[in-house]
């Protein structure tokens, strides 16, 4: 992989060779834009080592890096070049078309991955047997977005805003985020708490939220750990809020005003309902044991088997199974989203104070 790296500028200078050659230094990206650019587009490459998607069967688990994903790194390599390359030949060209091709890189690189991860949320639930109520497939299996496409969706939005000339801008952001959190100011203690709640929310999709011992006829157990992405309703829930909530902070942080600081506030709350009821029952060791109808067992013996042959050996179910027994301990994940939400909603609390009273980072 480190000889696809290397191509990055050969490729860059092969596309727009001009944008190596000597300049006045006022004609040269500046290093607002350029230090944002180059950062967003390292960090791009970074993720390609990352795990991208994770695929999950009951009893197997696998989340391959983008490296390994066919032509994708050499997509994302040619991207990243067309876009730092057409970006450093418009700061010495007045040709829009160069911009355009900077602005059209930079942003499929970011709303790809975005795109990515809204589908595999929305398209996992068609993935398990039919014969399971819609709702519930995919507890059993599924494929979600893993850190690598997330850390891409970082540095594509990075690239973005040095493609729009706006890298000094957000580097002056960052550094008053950073003094207004050393000095304790309510704007920035609140950008500080929706960040960190957002990610919060966001890591413990992934975090098991409880527990489904699958006991079969001849008495062997089987225990599956149930991620908050594969709950029903909850998982794409969390997802949607995490990025609304993305967007809605950085308008309160820019620009502040109470209903944006409202809007986080809702979301946050939100987002503690499903984890308080999930924590409170853990507290209570409560357990369900369902009987399995016999017609269902059959069908869910003959999926399994055949989801073994097809999978080569990747999924399997215990054969027969005649009892499912809910257990909610060491639930990470309900646990981790009601911290986050409690954060989320207290980081709307402070915008709102701003947005009311009139603040700066």
């Amino acid at each position: 992989m480190h000889q696809k790296i290397k191509c990055i500028c050969s490729i860059s200078f092969a596309l727009f060779p001009n944008a190596s050659q000597d300049a006045p230094v006022n004609d040269r990206p500046l290093s607002g834009d350029l230090g944002v650019a180059l950062t967003g587009g390292a960090i791009v490459l970074g993720s390609l080592f990352l795990p991208w998607i994770s695929t999950r069967g009951p009893s197997t688990t696998s989340s391959p890096a983008a490296v390994y994903l066919a032509i994708v790194p050499w997509v994302i390599l040619f991207l990243v070049a067309l876009c730092i390359g057409a970006f450093a030949r418009s700061r010495r060209s007045t040709h829009a078309g160069i911009r355009y091709v900077a602005a059209g890189s930079a942003s499929l690189l970011f709303v790809a991955p975005i795109i990515t991860t809204i589908l595999l949320d929305v398209l996992a639930i068609w993935t398990s047997p039919a014969f399971l109520p819609k709702t519930w497939r995919r507890v059993f299996i599924g494929v979600s977005p893993a850190a690598g496409t997330w850390l891409a969706i970082v540095g594509a939005s990075l690239l973005l805003v040095a493609v729009v000339q706006k890298g000094q801008w957000f580097k002056d952001l960052c550094r008053s985020l950073a003094v207004g959190l050393v000095s304790l100011r309510r704007q920035s203690l609140g950008a500080g708490a929706a960040i960190v709640g957002i990610i919060t929310i966001i890591v413990a999709r992934y975090e098991p939220w409880f527990s489904l011992k699958l006991t079969a006829v001849n008495g062997s157990d089987q225990t599956l750990n149930i991620p908050g992405y594969a709950l029903p309703l909850i998982g794409i829930s969390a997802l949607f809020i995490a990025f609304a909530a993305v967007g809605i902070a950085g308008i309160a942080v820019v620009h502040p005003s109470s209903l944006a600081g409202s809007l986080l506030v809702i979301m946050g709350w939100l987002t503690t309902l499903p984890a308080t009821f999930i924590v409170i029952l853990s507290a209570v060791n409560f357990h369900a044991r369902v009987s399995i109808p016999l017609e269902v067992r059959h069908l869910l013996a003959q999926w399994s088997s055949e989801a073994y042959r097809g999978s080569n050996g990747n999924v399997k179910l215990p054969k027969l199974v005649s009892h499912a027994e809910l257990v909610l301990s060491g639930n990470l994940g309900a646990k981790a989203t009601l911290l986050g939400g409690l954060v989320l909603g207290a980081s709307g609390i402070l915008l709102t104070k701003v947005g009311r009273k009139g603040g700066t980072l």
